[in-house]
């Protein structure tokens, strides 16, 4: 890496920190992420990192900050794995709402589209009041993409359906006389 540079852009539903930088092509932004994350907070920690072949500059030989092209919407996951089940097609509604992202894959990460700890809050009760689950904040830092967060809530849901289906099938016994004979 020879020079690098992060700024705050907007992105999703706010500002988020982007990294550039330049050097050899073999950099990923995935391995500079991973290498960062032991020294930086998390605070500090740019959302997504590009690699250019060099970085543009002013006249006076200063990078140009305007003219840094700006990162992709959705360039978490390598390719857009779509919702495969009604919990996960809800889980990334809601995530698409809050984000104000257009297409939102079940491998995407929620930190890397936009989300802060302030959309997690939201997020946490949204998904409350949309899928009446309770997901507590922490596992969400630990749960970071629709596809996760649907595995640790269909269970629960599958769960609750089938009691459920057994209350009502009481209900109905109850209500039921049989003759002695």
């Amino acid at each position: 890496m020879r020079s690098a540079v992060v700024i705050a852009r907007e992105a999703g539903a706010g500002r988020q920190l982007v990294g550039y930088v330049n050097g050899e092509a073999s950099l990923d932004g995935a391995t500079l992420k991973t290498a960062l994350s032991s020294a930086l907070p998390d605070y500090m920690m740019p959302a997504r990192i590009m690699v250019l072949d060099r970085l543009p500059l002013t006249p006076n030989g200063k990078i140009d900050r305007k003219a840094l092209p700006a990162p992709d919407q959705l360039a978490a996951s390598a390719e857009h794995v779509a919702p495969r089940t009604p919990t996960e097609a809800k889980l990334a509604a809601i995530w698409a709402d809050l984000l104000r992202q257009p297409d939102i894959g079940v491998t995407d990460n929620f930190f890397e589209l936009g989300g802060d700890s302030l959309i997690a809050v939201q997020l946490v009760s949204r998904i409350k009041r949309d899928l009446g689950q309770d997901l507590p904040l922490n596992k969400l830092f630990e749960m970071t993409t629709v596809e996760t967060m649907a595995a640790a809530l269909t269970p629960e849901i599958e769960v609750d359906k089938r009691s459920d289906d057994i209350a009502a099938m009481l209900d109905m016994l109850k209500e039921v006389e049989l003759a002695d004979e």
